[in-house]
């Protein structure tokens, strides 16, 4: 059974608690906190149960009402629903039957973001750590934090899960990314924070500092995120990583300066596919609008990023594309990039992010596949839809993940073997 209707009231619970907090000026409402909320299976009606330390519960309803399409235009603004659901408010009884006034009023007083702003705020050494073969989103985020933990004169490493760093070529343009270290000379920290990890084998060997912090947080956008460390802030209705950091970056007095709304800037259109894909939301928009104010320069960003391949990755996606085959079956097309074309060609897998697009771009494509042999026994599979089919689920039966229209994994088979063990696989859904 699909827990998307559990997502989307934890999700509704967390928008109504920022908007009670910061939009909401009802003295009725000032010592009220929305405990849970239950949504129907269809996500038409949501019942919110609340509590409050004010003693006329009378009032409190009456404040609640009057906010009421406030709360709706707010969840329809910030969720693609088909519908914005029916509000139903309930006081929570559960606080009459002996609920103690201290976890009400730890409920009432931090939502998650300002929880992990508090121990940036009271912590001095950091490492903002992120995932192997790194991407737009994670190294934007990353320098972004990086920067924002500069601003507030804290110690910080930043790093990935690889052996070295290897920035692929179209991302060397970010400001400060020399700042990224390799994750052995990121040592022992009081708090970690990691990025854009859904699981921890995604950090590689970033991983080793996990049980030497004092303070783990995971902060992520995809779905099918494990929920590791001590604070947890996954939320899969962002387009990006980067979208949460630029939202966290509101809760510290430090402003946005050009170098970190480029690294932001970078994150959000990479991740969006240039605002193309199915993940984008008005609140994308929003933040990119705001960090064109910052100064941010689109055009740079977008020929280093989409305009600046090598000769050596053009070589090689010539050959890629002459394998590319099509199975009516499924609308899908795939194709692979070898060991031996990453030896003789010399680019690396960085150089060739951009080749699952294109074979996703094909007229009549619903599924795209790319399987890329880093190394004997080391098979990176990226896959892309156009919304119809949802990817990451095909990817979990395989042990990876992601998003609904765009997901990957790693398998140790051969090249052919990978091929034939996905194909295979689809033909028997």
């Amino acid at each position: 059974m699909s827990n998307r209707p559990q997502k989307v009231a934890d999700a509704i619970q967390e928008l109504l608690g920022d908007v009670l907090e910061k939009q909401i000026q009802d003295p009725r409402l000032e010592l009220l906190s929305i405990t849970h909320v239950d949504i129907t299976s269809d996500l038409r009606y949501a019942t919110l149960y609340w509590t409050s330390l004010k003693k006329n519960p009378k009032s409190v309803s009456a404040g609640l009402s009057k906010a009421k399409g406030l709360f709706k235009r707010e969840i329809g603004r910030q969720f693609r629903l088909k519908y914005v659901p029916e509000l139903i408010f309930k006081e929570d009884e559960s606080t009459r039957e002996g609920m103690k006034i201290d976890k009400i009023i730890k409920g009432l007083k931090e939502t998650i973001k300002q929880q992990i702003a508090k121990v940036i705020k009271e912590n001095d050494n950091f490492v903002v750590a992120s995932h192997v073969g790194p991407d737009g989103d994670s190294l934007g985020s990353t320098v972004a934090l990086g920067l924002i933990l500069d601003k507030l004169g804290k110690k910080y490493c930043l790093s990935f899960g690889d052996t070295k760093v290897d920035i692929p070529p179209q991302y060397r343009f970010l400001p400060k990314i020399e700042k990224l270290k390799p994750y052995k000379e990121c040592k022992v920290c009081d708090v970690l924070i990691v990025l854009e990890c859904p699981s921890i084998n995604r950090m590689g060997g970033s991983s080793k500092l996990l049980n030497k912090a004092k303070t783990v947080i995971n902060i992520d956008h995809h779905g099918d995120n494990n929920k590791y460390g001590d604070l947890v802030w996954v939320k899969p209705e962002k387009s990006s990583t980067a979208e949460i950091i630029y939202d966290l970056s509101g809760e510290f007095d430090v402003g946005i300066d050009l170098d970190i709304a480029t690294n932001l800037y970078t994150g959000l259109v990479t991740d969006t596919g240039r605002f193309q894909y199915s993940n984008t939301e008005a609140t994308s928009f929003q933040m990119a609008k705001e960090l064109l104010e910052a100064g941010v320069d689109i055009k740079q960003i977008f020929e280093e990023v989409y305009e600046s391949h090598s000769y050596r990755s053009a070589v090689l996606l010539g050959q890629m594309l002459s394998r590319a085959a099509f199975i009516n079956q499924h609308n899908l097309v795939y194709s692979s990039v070898s060991a031996e074309d990453f030896l003789l060609s010399k680019a690396s897998v960085g150089e060739i992010e951009h080749f699952i697009d294109l074979l996703r771009s094909i007229h009549g494509v619903e599924i795209a596949v790319l399987f890329k042999e880093v190394s004997t026994g080391d098979i990176k599979v990226s896959m892309r839809s156009k919304g119809g089919v949802n990817v990451a689920k095909i990817c979990e039966h395989f042990g990876g993940g992601g998003h609904a229209s765009a997901a990957g994994y790693s398998t140790a088979k051969s090249l052919n073997e990978a091929i034939k063990s996905l194909l295979d696989y689809l033909n028997e859904l």
